[in-house]
């Protein structure tokens, strides 16, 4: 799932969801997975079976008067990296969202197990202004 606190503090409720992959991944397979997360300042057409959107998500499909228009953030997944196709999408306006006077932002990793334990490892990752390859 996607999860914005936007300004304020993040956190794995309810509250904060803004969109579901709409089909489950197993990532406890113990294997490496590759991810790239990727947004786009227009909305991407191709991205619709795979989009998904909640009630949380309304307030962030503006535009904010300083003429960005609404944008497509995807997290895509192994194969689906290649072949194009996310895990999951969501339309957002992410300058709204995260409230960036100065277009500046952190970025950062989480996971969750519920009352499990897991060991979650991130081997590699990188900043791309373009698509990565």
């Amino acid at each position: 799932s996607i999860h914005s606190g936007s300004a304020g503090r993040n956190n794995p409720g309810e509250g904060t969801a803004l969109g579901y992959a709409t089909a489950a991944v197993d990532l406890a397979d113990g294997k490496v997975h590759r991810v790239s997360v990727v947004y786009l300042p227009y909305v991407e057409k191709a991205y619709f079976p795979k989009m998904t959107a909640n009630e949380n998500l309304l307030q962030y499909l503006l535009d904010n008067g300083e003429g960005r228009r609404l944008g497509t953030l995807a997290v895509f997944l192994d194969d689906g990296i290649e072949t194009n196709k996310p895990t999951l999408a969501i339309p957002l306006n992410l300058s709204v969202l995260l409230n960036l006077p100065q277009g500046l932002a952190y970025v950062g990793f989480t996971g969750s197990t519920g009352l499990k334990w897991e060991k979650h490892d991130v081997l590699d990752w990188k900043w791309c202004n373009e698509k990565c390859l």
